[in-house]
This record gives C-alpha cells, sequence and structure tokens, in this order.
C-alpha cells in the first residue's frame, strides 16, 4: 500500500486541493491510513508526473491561489490495477504491542502500569472515531472495522493486565538443575590384575610357567642342588625295601 494510491481513491468521486486531502486523510481514512501535509505534495507530485492526476490552478493572477487536482482516466486505471491485486496479511508499526513484546524488563508493578497506560490510549483513539461525523460509502465499513479491531485489543490488553504476574504462558523459563542420584553409582571394575576363574589369567599363568627359566623357577644354583639331593635321598630311603 502506497500514499499515492491512497490519494488517487480520495479523488475518485472529486476534485481536491492538497489542503482538503490532507483533511480527508486525517478524518475518513484514519486510522487506516495517515499522511502529513509534507507527505502529500511530493506525492501529488509523483502522480502528475506518471500522468495520473491533472493540476488546475484556480484564483486571481494577483492574490492566493488554489491548486486542484483531478484524477485522469489512467489514473483510474491504475487504481483499479492496486485494488484487483491480492492484499497482503495486515500488518503495521505498532509501537504499543512491540513494547509489550519486551515487557521481562520491567518488574511487574510496572508492567501493569504500562499495560493501564496503552488500554486508556486505544479508549481515547475508539472515543475519537466514535465522535467524528461518520463518513460515506465503504469508508463507513472500513472505520467500523477499525474500530471493532480496536475493541479488541483493549480487551486482550486488559486481561493481560489482570494477570497476576503479567507474563504470557509461553515465556521462556530456566530448566530446574538436575540433583545428583539418591544412590551412589555402582563401583567400577578394576582395569589391571587377574580375576578369579577368568580363563584368560589361567592361559597368561600357564604361558609364564612355561617361559620362565629355570633360575627364576629354582632360584640359585646352590639352592636347587641342595633341594635336588634332599629330594633324591628323600626318594631313595622312601624306596628302600624294609628289613626285618
Amino acid at each position: 500500500m502506497s500514499l499515492p494510491h491512497v490519494l488517487l481513491g480520495l479523488l475518485w468521486t472529486s476534485p481536491s486541493t492538497g489542503y482538503d486531502l490532507a483533511r480527508s486523510l486525517d478524518e475518513d481514512v484514519a486510522p487506516l491510513w495517515r499522511a502529513e501535509i509534507s507527505q502529500i505534495y511530493p506525492a501529488l507530485a509523483r502522480l502528475r508526473r506518471a500522468g495520473f492526476v491533472l493540476l488546475r490552478v484556480l484564483g486571481p493572477r494577483r492574490g492566493p491561489r488554489r491548486n486542484l487536482y483531478r484524477i485522469t482516466a489512467a489514473g483510474r486505471r491504475e487504481l483499479k490495477r492496486w485494488l484487483s491485486e491480492p492484499s497482503p496479511a495486515p500488518s503495521s508499526k505498532d509501537e504499543g504491542l512491540t513494547r509489550i513484546a519486551f515487557l521481562e524488563a520491567l518488574p511487574a508493578p510496572e508492567r501493569r502500569a504500562l499495560l493501564a497506560r496503552y488500554e486508556r490510549t486505544i479508549a481515547e483513539e475508539i472515543r475519537r472515531l466514535r465522535d467524528t461525523a461518520p463518513p460515506a460509502s465503504f469508508l463507513r465499513e472500513a472505520r467500523r472495522g477499525a474500530i471493532e479491531r480496536l475493541e479488541a485489543s483493549r480487551r486482550w490488553v486488559r486481561a493481560l493486565a489482570g494477570e497476576s504476574t503479567v507474563v504470557p504462558s509461553t515465556a521462556v523459563t530456566t530448566p530446574p538443575e538436575r540433583r545428583s542420584p539418591r544412590f551412589p553409582p555402582p563401583a567400577r571394575r578394576p582395569t589391571s590384575g587377574f580375576r578369579l576363574g577368568s580363563s584368560a589369567a589361567v592361559i597368561r599363568r600357564s604361558s609364564a610357567a612355561r617361559t620362565s627359566p629355570a633360575s627364576l623357577r629354582c632360584g640359585p644354583a646352590k639352592a636347587c642342588g641342595s633341594s635336588g639331593t634332599g629330594a633324591a635321598k628323600a626318594s631313595g630311603s622312601s624306596r628302600s625295601p624294609t628289613r626285618g
């Protein structure tokens, strides 16, 4: 949506001056669209260059003059073309709703005060629109739709201010800290040493017995010899026959 198309819509029924267009925007079209007088005249100049409006100067040669703008046939076709395009979803820069989006920066009492002020602002705008003389044709329907939308926003702000914490239900909360388990964790199994009944331990012990040198099994040579002789004597004495 652009200001030039809004001006073409206002010029559809009758020619107007720049001042009359500004007053119609403020009284008939608002709050659907607002524009200052400093924005209206540059938009009318663009429409003139495009051939969508004509300018006629009224008044005496000496004295104040009035610039009267009238829509052309090309301007009517342009307005019809714009109306036939698909309308986008409603979107606007709403400062009040934008402030509500960041209410977490304020404590609860200040949140409620801000919402109360915003509700009063909406109520004053509704009262102003209802007190103004209703426009003609479909401008009246557009104003009624704007009033109903403001009424819905006012009810929503009032309900939000009535909540205890004034925080939406979708607010992000920090997850609770995970506590340690009640029972201690099971003891870890040893990573070294032998376990009884383990086949791997038996294999390692038998392999060590086969590969170990004799010095490691018997110790010094004298010890091995003495122990060997003693063993032989014991063996011989045990094998000797018993005499009667």
